[in-house]
């Protein structure tokens, strides 16, 4: 629905399916790579590494989107983007502890404040 609304033609359409698919395949091709219940917790792992990393590239575009929103129309593929991330977002924090959730966001938005202020962050 959210494709159709922003009037992707259709390769770009495909191109974000095959987005999408590519990164739910990975999560789908580690847990059959790690089919032991003590492989459960490297899984869980990958899981919020990825979803960390959609999480920046959420932000990224939401950062575009709402820069745009006062000037110029942003590119139909960028909001689709987005829409693709919250999506994906949202169903992966399906998966994860709250507690864990509130610590990877607390960890991203205190990295990005320490970039904010030009201090290096230590490690």
């Amino acid at each position: 629905m959210a494709v159709i609304a922003v009037g992707l033609g259709d390769a770009e359409r495909d191109r974000l399916i095959a987005l999408a698919v590519d990164r739910s395949r990975s999560v789908v091709d580690l847990a059959d790579a790690l089919p032991d219940a003590e492989d459960e917790e490297e899984l869980y792992r990958v899981i919020a590494a990825l979803w960390l990393q959609l999480r920046f590239e959420w932000q990224r575009h939401n950062d575009v989107l709402n820069y745009a929103a006062v000037g110029e129309t942003p590119k139909p593929e960028l909001a689709a983007e987005g829409c693709m991330g919250s999506l994906m977002l949202e169903r992966l924090e399906g998966v994860l502890f709250p507690t864990h959730l509130d610590t990877l966001s607390g960890y991203a938005f205190g990295l990005l404040a320490a970039v904010g202020t030009r201090v290096p962050v230590s490690p």
